[in-house]
């Protein structure tokens, strides 16, 4: 049972409960997203996992040495019941086509790192109306997406052995993947963590402070206004399908030149 005393300053925001979610691959992402959507709430977990865990792991997982060698999984498990004793959790050893069709949720975490298991994963929950949200990172870059590349290059390994890890990026990902599933649907992130940058701004925009590396905050400002006078200064009514967005970025370009230069 819910203790709605934790929830009571979270459930004032505009957020969708998620009761009941699969995590397949509880490594440096999928961890980080059993522990967010525990703490959220989240009543039922499936993890999903064969591998155990491994000294290399500790730079980015909260577990102790004396737990090396245990299986991912069961050591999740065992932080998540201490985290909210009430929380029903049950793990897998492999997410086959036999465990995926035992399980239900209302949303699949792939924070698996092959393509192939991608697609699989991505097909199951299209195929049982489940939304699927990939989590994913490669040393400081980190992708949050509903989708999955639709094409590999010839000769591409497929996945990896080893990948350079930290903690941060691991975890933004998963918070972020979180994010996407219970309060902001449409939130898709392929970013180096160098280009992070809060802003309400449209895409263009964001893009536009990354490439000129903007870090005085009276110029960031000036980024978020260009915005409010895009479409009255350039689209002239357009609509979004016939306007040109690299002429966009280059009158973004050129317009943020002149106001950094007329102070």
């Amino acid at each position: 049972m819910r203790n709605e005393q934790i929830y009571v300053r979270q459930d004032q925001l505009p957020l969708f409960n998620i009761g009941e979610a699969i995590v397949v691959g509880v490594g440096g992402t999928g961890t980080w997203v059993g522990i967010f959507l525990a703490l959220s709430g989240c009543q039922r977990l499936h993890l999903m996992d064969s591998d155990v865990l491994e000294t290399s792991n500790l730079n980015r997982l909260p577990y102790s040495p004396e737990q090396v060698t245990r299986p991912k999984t069961e050591v999740l498990k065992d932080m998540l019941i201490n985290l909210r004793p009430e929380i029903d959790v049950n793990t897998y050893p492999n997410a086959d086509s036999f465990t995926l069709q035992m399980v239900k949720g209302q949303v699949l975490f792939d924070c698996t790192d092959r393509a192939a298991t991608q697609r699989t994963l991505q097909a199951h929950a299209n195929t049982v109306g489940m939304r699927y949200i990939r989590c994913s990172y490669n040393g400081t870059h980190m992708t949050v997406t509903a989708t999955n590349s639709e094409w590999i290059t010839p000769g591409t390994p497929d996945g990896y052995d080893t990948v350079s890890s930290w903690s941060v990026p691991a975890a933004i990902t998963a918070a972020l993947g979180v994010a996407k599933a219970m309060y902001r649907e449409n939130l898709e992130v392929c970013h180096d963590l160098s280009e992070l940058y809060a802003s309400p701004t449209r895409e263009p925009t964001r893009r536009l402070e990354n490439l000129f590396d903007i870090r005085d905050i009276s110029t960031r400002h000036i980024s978020e206004a260009l915005t409010e006078d895009l479409f009255n200064n350039y689209s002239h009514g357009d609509t979004l399908e016939q306007v040109d967005w690299r002429d966009v970025a280059t009158w973004m370009r050129d317009e943020l030149i002149r106001r950094i230069e007329n102070g």
